[in-house]
C-alpha cells in the first residue's frame, strides 16, 4: 500500500520509460540547432544540427535547404551525398562518421556574401508537429547565417605594397635632398 495522497505507478511504467530512454522512437527525437551563426567571406562554417536524444540517421534522408532550394542531400544507406545546386557544388559536406550520434551538421566552405540567409536542416522521416513554422511532415530546424566582408587581418597586395612604396620613395627623395644640401654647403665652405 502507498501512503495516503501518494499514487504509485505500476512497475511496468518504469520499464517502459527505461526502454524509451534506451531506444528512442523517431517521433520522440527532436532536432537541436544553434542560434544565428556569424561568418566572414572566405570562412568555413559548420551549421550545427543534431538529433536529441542521439538517433542513428545512417538510414534516413537528410536535406539541407537554402532559399527554397535543396543544397545538400544524404539518401539513407548511401555513402555519397548529392549537391545539385551549382553554387554549392564542392562546398558542402556532412560528417558521416557522426551519423550514429545523430549529428547531421553541415559544413559550408569558402562562404560568400550570397550565402547569407536562412538554412533549413530537414529529416523527412522523423515526424513532429511541435515545430510551428513547419507545414511539412518531418522535422526541420531553421538557422540564420550572417556573412560580413573579408577577414580584417587579410591584407591585399596593393593594400600593403602601395603604402610601403610611397614611404620608401619619400625616404629616398628626402635622403637625396639632404645629401645634396650638405654637398652644396661643403662646396660653399671650401671656396
Amino acid at each position: 500500500m502507498s501512503p495516503p495522497g501518494r499514487a504509485t505507478s505500476p512497475p511496468w511504467n518504469i520499464s517502459v520509460d527505461f526502454f524509451k530512454a534506451l531506444f528512442p522512437l523517431p517521433d520522440q527525437v527532436k532536432l537541436v540547432g544553434h542560434e544565428p551563426i556569424h561568418a566572414k567571406v572566405g570562412d568555413d562554417v559548420i551549421l550545427p544540427c543534431r538529433l536529441m536524444p542521439p538517433y542513428d540517421v545512417n538510414h534516413l534522408i537528410i536535406e539541407w535547404r537554402f532559399k527554397d532550394r535543396i543544397i545538400h542531400v544524404h539518401r539513407g544507406g548511401s555513402k555519397d551525398d548529392e549537391t545539385s545546386d551549382p553554387e554549392y557544388k564542392g562546398r558542402t559536406s556532412l560528417f558521416h562518421d557522426e551519423f550514429e550520434k545523430g549529428d547531421i551538421s553541415l559544413k559550408l566552405t569558402n562562404v560568400t556574401k550570397e550565402d547569407e540567409g536562412n538554412y533549413i536542416c530537414f529529416v523527412p522521416k522523423l515526424e513532429s508537429n511541435k515545430l510551428a513554422f513547419s507545414k511539412q511532415k518531418g522535422m526541420l530546424k531553421l538557422f540564420f547565417l550572417f556573412v560580413t566582408g573579408p577577414h580584417p587581418g587579410v591584407i591585399g597586395v596593393f593594400d600593403f605594397v602601395l603604402p610601403v612604396a610611397v614611404v620608401l620613395t619619400m625616404l629616398i627623395i628626402i635622403n637625396y635632398v639632404v645629401h645634396r644640401q650638405k654637398a652644396e654647403r661643403n662646396k660653399s665652405f671650401s671656396l
